[in-house]
């Protein structure tokens, strides 16, 4: 089956988080960082979901960030407000899935993880019927992002204890685990020196 058919099939959302604390990046958002060409880590994020045929695209941010006003403008693109980011990652994600319940498949997308590409994208996708949610790998290393489907969005709805973390709601449920050949998918941007390497 080819991409196309693939994102026609299943309709896959992006939930892409912005909406935490940065503490071991003080005085930045690395949402907002340069990664290259003169775009921002999430703005290159938004180009790669929309690159892999993506049409719905959440983002959840904290109330200091101002994200580009071309990213507001994208019809594509809903943009909601995690009023309370020391909740946690969970409540984050919770107030993104409260706008994409009639979507299907969804994946959750850390804004500091920015090296993402098509093909792990589709590759994921390929395989989200096999369990209830699929995690990419790279030489047995589990990364980002994860594909949940509709099973476990309506779990996460529902949650009232934001102490767990994503991992542990993902302990509930099947996984599938896709061997890919990037090793983008184990990198995440926490602070200035993951930055400067």
């Amino acid at each position: 089956m080819n991409s196309e058919k693939i994102i026609s099939k299943y309709s896959p959302a992006c939930l892409i988080l912005s909406g935490g604390k940065s503490g071991r990046f003080p005085n930045h958002q690395k949402a907002l960082l340069p990664f290259s060409s003169g775009t921002t880590f999430i703005e290159h994020i938004i180009s790669v979901y929309q690159e892999a045929g993506i049409q719905k695209i959440q983002v959840v941010i904290q109330p200091e960030i101002k994200l580009p006003d071309h990213i507001y403008q994208l019809k594509e693109i809903s943009v909601c407000l995690n009023p309370q980011p020391d909740l946690g990652r969970i409540y984050s994600i919770k107030c993104g899935l409260e706008n994409l319940q009639n979507e299907g498949f969804c994946y959750i997308q850390n804004a500091d993880s920015p090296f993402i590409d098509c093909t792990t994208l589709l590759d994921l996708m390929k395989h989200c019927a096999d369990a209830d949610y699929v995690v990419p790998s790279f030489e047995g290393k589990r990364g980002h992002p994860v594909l949940i489907s509709n099973k476990i969005k309506d779990y996460i709805l529902q949650i009232k204890n934001y102490d767990q973390t994503l991992r542990d709601v993902l302990s509930n449920f099947g996984k599938s685990e896709v061997a890919v050949k990037q090793s983008g998918i184990l990198i995440n941007i926490n602070t200035p020196e993951d930055y400067n390497r």
